[in-house]
């Protein structure tokens, strides 16, 4: 994922369901979730609400010591 926005929650919960029984893992890394751009095209960090519903769907999370705070 490049934008944060390459992929949905929704999409992860269909391909978790369709690899569920076939043992595959599927990892995240939380940067470009918790990376927004302002309107002058500046990069902020954004609090992530969703965050559990995201790491439900995954086996295993990437995530530096700059983004845990955003994990609200």
């Amino acid at each position: 994922m490049l934008s944060g926005k390459d992929i949905t929650v929704e999409t992860i919960d269909e391909i978790r369901l369709e690899v569920r029984g076939k043992k595959i893992p599927i990892h995240l890394d939380m940067h470009c979730l918790t990376i927004g751009v302002n309107d002058d095209g500046t990069r902020v960090r954004n609090p992530m609400a969703d965050w559990r519903r995201w790491c439900f769907m995954i086996d295993s999370v990437q995530m530096n010591e700059e983004e845990r705070p955003i994990i609200k």
